[in-house]
């Protein structure tokens, strides 16, 4: 049967189709949808709720063509996607999606399935498509166990990649840096594998956004890493100078320095070890530090 509305509903959805992604709003002048077939969509739309209730995917259809709220969602996927649509037609988008992750944390994680139904990516899938970076971060760190830390640490060093602040959007900023938190913990996964674990820990942690933070844990993985430091930092030559090591091969050799002199203050301070104090005054004469070094001893 041919139904009269069915020509005006596939002209638009044709012209959303052909036009997708170079739209700021499908029903303002000059949008894709002219104002008098906005009219008419918003007409079946109405009518359809009113004689065909059932007919829920056409209801939906109608409401998202004609710029209405859905009255209902059967799944947690039209939800964000219904809510997330309307939010990006609106003058002021980013408010639109603020308001959708504040409503998606008051609902919380138990509404979207617990953790060991879907890893946690339930709960932090609906909180990253509204901008609610930390939250799910964190929380997919938290709930999935070393998978979910895995996750959540690639998407971070790939949010960050593409420069996307990592706060919850409305949030008031946080000193918090959950980047630096998050590679910091999947290192420490990482390295209770002691043959693979510290050269995999060195490339995720010179990929800390902030300089002054990377050289700070690379100086604390070289203290972690006993057992492999010359691995790391190298050993001294004859002529007193010194065999580049891995950390040579992602850093310069003034940040070389800083890393293996800041390792050295932090054997010291357990110097009262024997061991330890050994291994500090080794990494002062591998950075060229003697007058530490002389005063140390």
């Amino acid at each position: 049967e041919h139904l009269p509305e069915q020509e005006l509903v596939q002209q638009a959805l044709a012209s959303f189709q052909q036009a997708q992604g170079n739209f700021s709003n499908l029903w303002s002048q000059g949008g894709m949808i002219r104002v008098g077939d906005n009219e008419a969509i918003i007409d079946i739309y109405q009518r359809t709720c009113n004689l065909e209730p059932e007919n829920t995917f056409k209801i939906g259809v109608l409401a998202l063509l004609s710029g209405q709220e859905l009255s209902s969602f059967e799944t947690i996927e039209d939800y964000l996607f219904g809510r997330l649509w309307l939010a990006l037609q609106s003058e002021d988008p980013a408010t639109g999606i603020e308001k959708i992750g504040a409503s998606i944390r008051k609902y919380g994680p138990d509404y979207f399935g617990g953790p060991e139904e879907n890893g946690g990516w339930g709960y932090s899938l609906p909180l990253l498509a509204t901008q609610q970076f930390q939250t799910a971060l964190t929380f997919l760190a938290e709930a999935g166990g070393a998978t979910g830390l895995m996750h959540s640490t690639h998407l971070a060093l790939a949010l960050t990649a593409a420069q996307a602040s990592m706060m919850d959007l409305g949030q008031a900023l946080s000193n918090r840096d959950i980047v630096a938190a998050l590679i910091v913990k999947y290192c420490t996964y990482l390295e209770q594998d002691l043959s693979l674990g510290v050269p995999a820990s060195l490339e995720y942690l010179i990929r800390i956004p902030s300089k002054e933070q990377s050289l700070k844990e690379l100086a604390a993985l070289v203290c972690r890493s006993a057992h492999v430091i010359d691995q790391l930092a190298g050993v001294p030559r004859s002529d007193g100078g010194r065999h580049e090591g891995e950390l040579d091969k992602h850093l310069d050799s003034k940040d070389v320095m800083k890393v293996l002199n800041q390792a050295a203050e932090n054997f010291r301070q357990g110097a009262q070890d024997r061991g330890k104090a050994e291994l500090a005054a080794k990494l002062y004469l591998l950075a060229g530090n003697y007058s530490s070094l002389l005063s140390f001893l």
